[in-house]
Parts: structure tokens; C-alpha cells; sequence
């Protein structure tokens, strides 16, 4: 893939690891529980869904959710697969 200027941050630390280098299960339950997470309906008419789930795509609703990018971000990440 090519580089993706201005998203390594939200691409790379889509969740924080504790000390252990491992997710933390709690942060993300309750991350998952406050915005939800995207399903293949918000992805039909871009992906089929055999794209959708080969990516981690339905985790990206939370940081869309926190503002950290938006939809049209993702839509612009997968131009460039």
C-alpha cells in the first residue's frame, strides 16, 4: 500500500496496547460499546464482502466517531488499495 501521509497516527494506534504490548480489552469494549462498529451495509456499494472482510474496516467507525478522520477518509484509503 502505498504511504498514506496524514493517517499513521489513527492507522497505527487504532487502539492502545498496555505494558504487555496487548490490547486492552476494556478500552476497546468500551470504545465498541459508545460508537458501534461499521458493518458490510456501510461498505456495499465500495467493497464486496469478501473485501470488507479481509480488512479491519468495521473498527474504523471509532475513530470516525472520535473525529480523528472521517468516512470520506476511508473511501479515500481504499482508492488506494
Amino acid at each position: 500500500m502505498p504511504p498514506v501521509y496524514g493517517f499513521e497516527e489513527v492507522l497505527i494506534n487504532l487502539f492502545d496496547f498496555d505494558e504487555y504490548h496487548l490490547f486492552n480489552k476494556i478500552i476497546i469494549d468500551y470504545e465498541v460499546n459508545k460508537h458501534g462498529l461499521y458493518s458490510y451495509e456501510d461498505f456495499k456499494d465500495y467493497l464486496t464482502l469478501e473485501e470488507f472482510n479481509s480488512l479491519p474496516l468495521k473498527y474504523f467507525k471509532i475513530p470516525v466517531e472520535n473525529g480523528e478522520i472521517s468516512f470520506d477518509d476511508i473511501l479515500y484509503l481504499l482508492s488506494l488499495l
